[in-house]
């Protein structure tokens, strides 16, 4: 039997490594069904990058993604 993939949005993430901070590891992990890895990865990535920070560079990547999808497109109109 496989899990089903769940989406997680920053809010909730966030949510989830505060609670850790006073409730502790196990149970939070255990409440919401997570793996230690999937949880420190999320803190890691919030320590490292702060939750401003990490909405602005994925804005950021967004919007790169989408010119490059336009230059691409461009250049495939173009060649013969």
């Amino acid at each position: 039997m496989t899990k089903e993939r769940r989406q997680w949005n920053e809010q909730q993430e966030l949510q989830i490594i505060q609670e850790v901070e006073v409730n502790g590891l196990i149970p939070v992990l255990r409440k919401y069904d997570l793996s230690q890895s999937l949880f420190h990865k999320w803190n890691h990535q919030f320590n490292q990058e702060g939750v401003i920070k990490r909405s602005y560079f994925q804005s950021i990547k967004n919007d790169s993604l989408k010119f490059i999808k336009k230059m691409n497109y461009k250049l495939l109109q173009r060649s013969p």
